[in-house]
């Protein structure tokens, strides 16, 4: 027995003068002081106790049962006792798997609910089976058949004793019950909430994305091309890093809406979405402004590079026209770049001179 001060006490009224019966139940009585204490501190449940009291626990459902069992087995004891102490051991044995099989790591508040069961259930198994087990083995040593020895032990029991048992033993069960409904009803809860939880992160994510990315064309929107300018541009006045920027506008785009509709004109945009995104460098990033409005941002490049990529891109859309030119819209894209300088500091200036720039394409364009 452990030295350590005991919050549930052994007592005589306990004893079944049945030695190795008595000394398993002085064990459970250790192992439910183990689960009130786990109960009633604060702090992080040890790693490794609820391990090693579901391991002691599974040694009492094996060692102490088996012994019963065979005990009542070799004195042949009455079935209606058998078949009652049975039934007892497998509920038992059940709620016992019940509860470390649904998780490995119980809460306070369960462990509390726990250490009820099994006070209540020891008070019951001894006061009502394993009493009348052990009456019934000193009527059978004293010459007793099983069967009378069954009969004189009922027939024994006190009057107010039996509807006491009878009561203890509905409440037992009852409250067995009970306490594994709250527990199915409270599994089911936390997993509503869990899978509300992701809900309200999923959307929560696509709220994220919406805030930085065109729903259209899935390409980053004017918002986070803004903040992606502000970075550069604090960049380029710190280190000197370059970069430019190209304006890109769809030329023509009001026909394709006037003469087919909006649905083509957002076939267009879709189209042109993924034309610059193909034809562009992997470090370029293609964002969508509105209308028919593409911002390309093109890190540590200057501005000779991005007219570079200016006359690729045109070079591309020409060779589409003649390939495979949209039956609703020919491929014109006017295009502009501009990028900071001594007195073009500002991403607002930067923009302007881009748009400026675009401008002047389309012009010549048109012409």
């Amino acid at each position: 027995m452990s030295a350590e001060p005991q919050l549930f006490m052994w007592s005589v009224d306990f004893a079944t003068e049945i030695p190795v019966v008595d000394e398993q139940h002085q064990n459970l009585i250790e192992m439910i002081n183990t689960v009130v204490k786990l109960s009633l501190e604060t702090g992080t449940i040890p790693p490794g106790a609820i391990s090693r009291l579901r391991a002691d626990l599974g040694d009492y459902v094996v060692y102490h049962f088996g012994t019963e069992e065979s005990m009542m087995a070799e004195l042949r004891l009455d079935g209606r006792h058998l078949r009652a102490h049975r039934s007892a051991h497998e509920g038992f044995t059940r709620y016992i798997r019940d509860f470390f099989g649904r998780d490995e790591s119980p809460d306070r508040q369960r462990l509390r609910d726990f250490s009820d069961y099994l006070i209540r259930w020891l008070a019951y198994h001894i006061l009502n089976l394993d009493k009348s087990f052990a009456g019934q083995i000193r009527a059978i040593q004293a010459g007793l058949s099983p069967r009378e020895a069954y009969d004189h032990e009922m027939a024994a029991r006190e009057a107010n004793t039996e509807p006491l048992l009878k009561a203890l033993q509905g409440l037992f069960y009852i409250i067995a019950e009970k306490n594994r409904q709250l527990e199915l009803a409270n599994e089911e809860l936390e997993a509503k909430v869990r899978a509300r939880t992701r809900e309200l992160e999923t959307a929560n994510q696509k709220l994220s994305l919406l805030a930085v990315e065109d729903e259209l064309t899935r390409l980053p929107n004017r918002r986070y091309a803004m903040a992606t300018l502000e970075q550069l541009s604090r960049e380029w006045a710190r280190y000197k890093t370059p970069f430019s920027v190209i304006m890109i506008d769809a030329d023509r785009f009001k026909a394709v809406n006037d003469d087919y509709g909006h649905e083509y004109g957002d076939k267009v945009l879709r189209w042109i979405a993924s034309f610059l995104t193909a034809n562009t460098r992997r470090s370029d990033m293609v964002t969508r402004l509105g209308g028919d409005e593409f911002l390309v941002i093109c890190p540590r490049s200057d501005v000779a590079e991005a007219e570079k990529l200016i006359a690729a891109l045109k070079e591309k859309a020409r060779a589409v026209n003649e390939r495979e030119s949209l039956p609703y819209w020919r491929v014109s894209l006017s295009m502009g770049t501009a990028g900071p300088t001594g007195r073009v500091r500002s991403v607002k200036t930067i923009l302007a001179k881009a748009d400026e720039a675009m401008y002047g394409d389309k012009a010549r364009n048109r012409g």
